[in-house]
């Protein structure tokens, strides 16, 4: 997974940083660490995040949220 960011609608973005995606079927969350990105710092302004999902092949599942039985939330 990727993790995104921009302060401007997407005109311009910067990456958080990437985490391999287990290779098994069990639940994984992601922690990415904010303090390194000055412009997400004390601002006033609205961020917006975008999460990609690569390689995870043509049969499996993946997304946001959801239980951990992977039923749906």
């Amino acid at each position: 997974v990727e993790l995104l960011y921009s302060t401007n609608g997407f005109s311009s973005y910067t990456s958080v940083g990437t985490q391999a995606l287990p290779n098994n079927t069990t639940a994984t969350s992601f922690n990415f660490d904010l303090t390194g990105f000055t412009a997400l710092q004390n601002s006033t302004s609205a961020a917006e995040f975008r999460a990609y999902f690569y390689g995870a092949g043509g049969y499996s599942l993946i997304g946001l949220g959801g239980n951990t039985d992977q039923t749906p939330a």
